[in-house]
């Protein structure tokens, strides 16, 4: 299948794209950087917003390149600057304004809400931002690239996450608006890139006991605890493991495909908006899930009034706020929204009812899976046409 191709490509090509990007500045291709960064726009709006600072500054500190050439590399980087701005009005994102704090509070804290994360996040991320800044400072003699390609990213994911977690006025806020976090998408390939130049150099000689003992220690809380310490907290940003496509020995995946095949196209589900696959791999529309949210405006007041007629936002591990809407409630989201089915969890206290005024057409067995702890049934609301 393709539907997660979505969620896939955009962030992990427009990060390998920014990783080759700061490579390419790093050993004074300036020409592959230009075009590996505009590559990552293209791919990732973000991703290639992020590298703008970083081509700006290369240019400002290479006093030994020919001023044509950066005169060229900034015009490279006010332009993928400008193309985040334009894009972002052109989706009606609103960085300025109360809409993306809002958004990243209630919606996404685990990228741009500092104050929710746990503490083994920062241990995780300060890991690897040193490891970044420790091959920039090993690197120093090469500081007119090094600095604005490798120490730049590193300090500025640290700073933001800093500013946000200690409420510092306007920094936080900032790091929050324009998700500076992001950075991490350069930060983390780099880091891992250091553990790969450090097993190298013990390789060729440089080697005492206490380094080789500091650098296997790396290696192995790196591989032992990929999950918590970096691929998801260590990076500051919430990357984690992508699958390209569907695994469909996947419970979650898999549920979702039968979802899919007993609903008909056209299908409307209500379910807890925490399961944000299901809309992708079922190919049915949801009222609303944690993934397809818009940042401010008029729809971001809409994702909000879909989100309150599921009980509330509930992005994040704890509270099921669906299992608190009434039967009544969601019967009436079908002249509301137009839906036709709805998703429960075993426990949730609607079941009863439901299985005695709609009709079951899908039950699956409970997983060691988030959100499918007590299994899922699909309803039929009555009136709804049948697949």
């Amino acid at each position: 299948g393709t539907a997660l191709w979505g969620f896939a490509l955009p962030q992990g090509l427009g990060a390998c794209l920014g990783f080759l990007a700061v490579a390419a500045l790093v050993t004074g291709r300036w020409r592959a950087a230009v075009v590996a960064s505009v590559l990552a726009a293209l791919a990732h709006v973000q991703h290639g917003a992020d590298l703008g600072p970083v081509l700006l500054a290369t240019a400002l500190l290479a006093t030994l390149r020919p001023p044509r050439h950066r005169l060229a590399l900034t015009a490279v980087g006010a332009g993928l600057i400008a193309q985040a701005a334009v894009v972002g009005h052109l989706r009606g994102i609103e960085n300025g304004g109360d809409g993306w704090l809002e958004a990243c509070r209630l919606a996404i804290p685990f990228h741009c809400d500092a104050n929710s994360w746990t503490p083994g996040v920062f241990v995780g991320g300060a890991v690897v931002v040193g490891l970044a800044l420790a091959f920039a400072v090993a690197h120093r003699r090469e500081r007119r690239a090094v600095l604005p390609a490798v120490a730049l990213p590193a300090v500025g994911l640290l700073a933001a996450a800093v500013a946000d977690r200690l409420d510092v006025p306007l920094f936080g806020q900032l790091a929050q608006r324009f998700n500076v976090y992001r950075l991490a998408g350069l930060v983390l390939p780099m880091a891992a890139f250091t553990l790969v130049w450090l097993a190298a150099r013990l390789w060729d000689g440089y080697r005492t006991p206490r380094r080789a003992a500091a650098v296997v220690m790396l290696w192995v809380v790196w591989l032992a605890g990929p999950d918590a310490a970096f691929h998801q907290g260590g990076s500051f940003a919430g990357l984690t493991k992508i699958n390209v496509g569907y695994d469909r020995s996947d419970p979650g995946v898999a549920a979702a495909l039968a979802v899919g095949r007993v609903t008909e196209p056209g299908a409307v589900i209500a379910a807890d908006p925490a399961i944000y696959w299901l809309r992708a791999v079922s190919r049915r529309a949801v009222v609303a899930d944690c993934k397809g949210i818009a940042f401010g405006g008029a729809a971001w007041a809409e994702d909000n009034a879909r989100m309150e007629a599921l009980g509330g936002w509930a992005c994040t591990p704890g509270l099921r706020r669906f299992a608190g809407v009434t039967a009544d409630a969601v019967e009436a989201l079908a002249g509301r929204y137009g839906v036709t089915h709805v998703l429960l969890a075993g426990n949730d206290p609607k079941r009863e009812y439901a299985e005695t005024h709609w009709d079951l057409v899908l039950e699956t067995e409970p997983q060691a899976y988030p959100l499918m702890e007590f299994g899922w049934s699909l309803f039929r609301l009555p009136g709804s046409p049948r697949s």
